[in-house]
């Protein structure tokens, strides 16, 4: 159990800032010898409270202009099992669920009106993964997961979902008595938050709206290393090199898409892909 709370001024009396939260979470594992069992579940509650200005350009006075609140409620629950062999070969496979929502509350203190953008997320998945053993100090470990969710927002707009499947392989062994070979090869996604798919916010002239069209960006990736062992008994000098290369598709950004009067205008935007590719080198 936890609770938190902080309070600050962002600079000027009026602009005012408070976060805080209250959460709740709970474990609890098998205590049998074989298989084991474990889960967890969780819940929190938290809100932010935010005041805005506008500083006269003498800076000898500010006006109030926007009031903020921001309440969010995140529960989930996950379960897990890992069996335990004798055999070396390492099996798990579990499950997990979340629910999230969220809403910013604000008023428009010059003008009078107010807005409650937000909406809520359920995502839940599950996965399995082995390792096991291919002989002359061999290892190798296969693992997937699959998720969908769903995301709807607070003015009854319609509501999408989504899947998606993250696999995963790798294995590491003696090339010869002092050098070892890794692999590994994997994908992934994340879903878009909650704040990038409906909360729209502005910083000085710049506004930036939300977007309740995105789509998850999803990534694909894999490496290859070595690491050479100069008199591996003793282990005096350690040297790992290691090369990736991995491409990350409909990455989210804030695009900017035109401009009135003083007034930059963005939006979060899928746009494109990202490809990164290095090498790493260690010595110990």
């Amino acid at each position: 159990l936890g609770a938190f709370r902080s309070d600050r001024d962002n600079g000027t009396p009026a602009q005012t800032n408070r976060v805080e939260g209250l959460g709740v979470a709970a474990s609890w594992r098998d205590a049998a010898p074989r298989p084991v069992w474990s889960g967890t579940a969780w819940l929190r509650r938290s809100r932010l409270g935010s005041v805005f200005s506008a500083v006269i350009a003498n800076r000898q006075r500010e006006i109030p202009v926007l009031a903020q609140s921001v309440p969010s409620t995140d529960l989930g629950a996950s379960l897990l099992w890992a069996p335990d062999r004798d055999d070396g070969t390492l099996l798990s496979a579990g499950a997990d669920a979340r629910w999230v929502r969220g809403t910013s509350e604000e008023t428009v203190l010059t003008a009078g009106f107010t807005r409650e953008p937000g909406g809520t997320q359920q995502i839940a998945g599950g996965w399995a993964g082995a390792g096991f053993d291919l002989g002359g100090g061999a290892r190798a470990e296969l693992s997937a997961r699959a998720d969908g969710w769903r995301n709807a927002p607070n003015d009854d707009g319609p509501a999408r979902t989504d899947t998606s499947v993250a696999p995963r392989a790798g294995s590491v062994g003696p090339a010869t008595p002092d050098l070892i070979v890794r692999t590994a090869g994997y994908g992934g996604f994340r879903a878009p938050t909650l704040n990038e798919l409906y909360r729209q916010f502005r910083v000085g002239n710049v506004v930036t709206a939300a977007n309740s069209e995105l789509e998850p960006e999803r990534s694909w990736g894999g490496e290859a290393g070595v690491v050479w062992y100069a008199g591996r008994a003793a282990a005096p000098v350690r040297i790992e090199l290691s090369a990736f290369l991995s491409r990350l598709d409909n990455a989210i950004i804030n695009a900017t898409v035109g401009a009135t009067g003083d007034l930059l205008l963005r939006q979060r935007r899928n746009l494109g892909a990202a490809r990164t590719a290095g090498v790493e080198l260690a010595a110990r």
